[in-house]
């Protein structure tokens, strides 16, 4: 009816208006994403390996495949983004410090050639579906190329007593803006699924 009470509508319902405006924008961001359609030959081959799979745009290659260890690496060409899959200790991701201690094992274990750096670590909730999950923000170097740019890393529970899935998303594309690459690869890694694309 006037200024006051639009303020006090707008503070009692700002959450849900940012929840619209969020799955409104991923929304239109995985429309983009997928306007080609999808690679269901690389998603079937990440299912037969890892159990789960993720839908992915059709250029997406397969970078490396551990069917032992339940680890999948998969990218595109330039600006590059890359996308991988491994299981790892729940317990080791309860808390911030033992968090990022066992990421770096991880990443150390799967992907020598990338290393975290120590100038910019962010924990935050992000959604999925009904519920929040953990997900872990942060700056990665690449040996190879001698370069690095952002990554996320998005922490899936499972049905398994002590084990989480981990989705993480790179991006390198040097002297360019690079959050709306980094949000793409966050919309697929947010089709995360049980089943093949089939």
């Amino acid at each position: 009816m006037d200024a006051v009470a639009f303020e006090n509508i707008l503070t009692s319902n700002c959450e849900w208006i940012l929840e619209q405006y969020q799955a409104l924008y991923e929304e239109k961001i995985m429309q983009e994403v997928f306007k080609d359609g999808k690679n269901n030959e690389l998603s079937n081959k990440i299912f037969q390996i890892f159990g789960q799979s993720i839908d992915l745009q059709p250029d997406f290659k397969l970078i490396r495949a551990d069917s032992l260890n339940s680890f999948i690496w998969v990218g595109r060409g330039y600006p590059y983004r890359w996308l991988t899959l491994h299981r790892s200790r729940k317990n080791s991701y309860l808390d911030i410090q033992s968090s990022w201690e066992q990421l770096k094992n991880d990443f150390s274990r799967y992907m020598p050639e990338i290393t975290i750096s120590s100038y910019y670590h962010k924990n935050e909730k992000a959604s999925y579906g009904n519920n929040k999950i953990p997900v872990m923000r942060g700056i990665y170097e690449h040996s190879e190329s001698d370069s690095g740019g952002p990554f996320f890393v998005y922490i899936f529970d499972t049905e398994q007593t002590n084990e989480v899935i981990l989705i993480s998303g790179f991006v390198n594309y040097p002297g360019h803006e690079k959050l709306l690459l980094l949000k793409q690869l966050e919309i697929i890694a947010k089709t995360l699924h049980k089943g093949d694309s089939g």
